[in-house]
């Protein structure tokens, strides 16, 4: 399921190249498109493209919701497959991915598979990186977490809460759960989503050497039209905080990912120099009672010490000494400091 929410046809069409590449055939496969506010002469186009393929479902979706959430509410509505997965519009698969999960949901029977992904893209401009995580990070083909040996840190922290690196059992697990996107999330939605599915599943299955999907980093991704107005950061800071009472109700392992999303969240303020003292302390209150389990965080191959310190820091002095964050962004005011490119060249 593709929602197009950032059209550039150049990179459908790399897409679509991907899905026809796919070993167990395209026809296959059901490809639901969920056109999300898109111009005219782009659907045009994509209709063009796949106009000879009845396995292609388009739908449009005009609404004044911003982010992925609501196209790809309306593509699980419109999914009939035994399976689901979720395919950003200008990223791809490898030719495998498809045929390498169909085999492990036969041989090991879960509700999730998880994969690695690689990064593709800003080469001249930033990192191509591969990501550390506790998955890779082993010797072993595949290793599997159940009810009756439940890790949420493996998961969490090890395999990360992306959907498009995940394939998911539908009708008998999504559908039956009633699992949805909140469309009140901006950003981070796909992250409750992984939530509730971590808690109703009865196994996941993690194929650690096995790198799927391919990530294109480019300056029309998502995370780089993010807005760092004083309304966009309380949305957003609402919206992680949701995300963290939902996994600590659960029990989760959440630790790891609450520093994350703090520490975006620090960045994107230091990215507004305008903010005045009382609204950087407005936003700071949503995030205090979560500090504590920043501070349960040991160094690892995740976060070397050096970064691990440079974060730690950052968020205390931005979260909870807020007059240090006006005296931070008078600093990098005067010296046209760009912050998130720094911690980009760090991570």
């Amino acid at each position: 399921m593709t929602p197009s929410h950032n059209p550039n046809i150049e990179f459908f069409k790399k897409t679509f190249k991907s899905l026809r590449n796919q070993t167990i055939s395209f026809e296959n496969i059901e490809w639901i498109i969920i056109c999300h506010n898109c111009e005219y002469n782009y659907i045009k186009m994509i209709k063009n493209i796949v106009k000879d393929y009845e396995n292609v479902q388009i739908f449009e979706l005009n609404n004044k919701k911003r982010g992925p959430a609501s196209p790809r509410n309306l593509g699980l509505s419109k999914a009939n497959g035994k399976f689901i997965s979720f395919l950003d519009d200008d990223d791809e698969l490898v030719p495998k991915t498809f045929e390498t999960c169909e085999k492990y949901f036969k041989l090991k029977n879960p509700d999730i598979i998880s994969f690695n992904y690689k990064a593709i893209g800003l080469s001249k401009e930033g990192p191509n990186f591969k990501p550390v995580n506790f998955i890779s990070d082993t010797d072993e083909e595949f290793f599997i977490i159940d009810k009756t040996n439940w890790q949420s840190e493996k998961f969490i922290f090890g395999s990360g809460l992306n959907i498009t690196s995940k394939i998911y059992k539908n009708h008998d697990f999504i559908q039956k759960h009633n699992i949805k996107f909140d469309e009140s999330l901006l950003f981070a939605e796909d992250v409750l989503f992984n939530l509730d599915a971590i808690h109703a599943a009865s196994r996941i299955t993690f194929l650690t050497r096995f790198e799927g999907y391919l990530y294109r980093m480019h300056e029309g991704s998502m995370i780089h039209t993010l807005q760092v107005n004083f309304p966009d950061l309380i949305h957003r800071a609402n919206g992680f905080k949701k995300i963290f009472d939902r996994g600590l109700k659960y029990n989760f392992f959440m630790n790891q990912l609450i520093m994350d999303l703090i520490g975006f969240e620090a960045v994107m303020i230091l990215n507004n120099k305008d903010l005045s003292y009382k609204q950087i302390r407005y936003i700071s209150k949503i995030f205090k009672p979560y500090m504590k389990y920043i501070s349960k965080i040991n160094s690892s191959k995740v976060y070397p010490k050096n970064i691990l310190i440079f974060l730690k820091i950052l968020i205390k002095l931005i979260i909870e000494q807020p007059i240090s964050s006006i005296i931070i962004l008078k600093i990098i005011k005067l010296f046209k400091i760009d912050v998130s490119k720094i911690l980009g060249n760090k991570q």
